[in-house]
């Protein structure tokens, strides 16, 4: 099970491709009109994200969809 173990300490997985499923998940969940959920993957994706460059594209997008979640409640 060395790919748990490369998930949780860091390196490629971590840093490109985590984020991105969380991000994908949680997208998921909005779909599925779970929106607890779906703002707890968006959250975590954004822990990953959070020095990201105010322009990139993922990070906004992820941003914009919790915050119209966020605005409902």
């Amino acid at each position: 099970m060395g790919w748990v173990r490369t998930i949780r300490t860091g390196g490629f997985w971590t840093r490109e491709l985590w984020p991105d499923v969380e991000l994908e998940l949680g997208k998921l969940c909005i779909q599925r009109k779970d929106t607890t959920l779906a703002m707890e993957h968006l959250q975590r994706c954004l822990k990953f994200w959070s020095n990201a460059d105010a322009d990139d594209r993922r990070s906004g997008e992820a941003r914009a969809i919790l915050t119209q979640l966020t605005k409902g409640r």
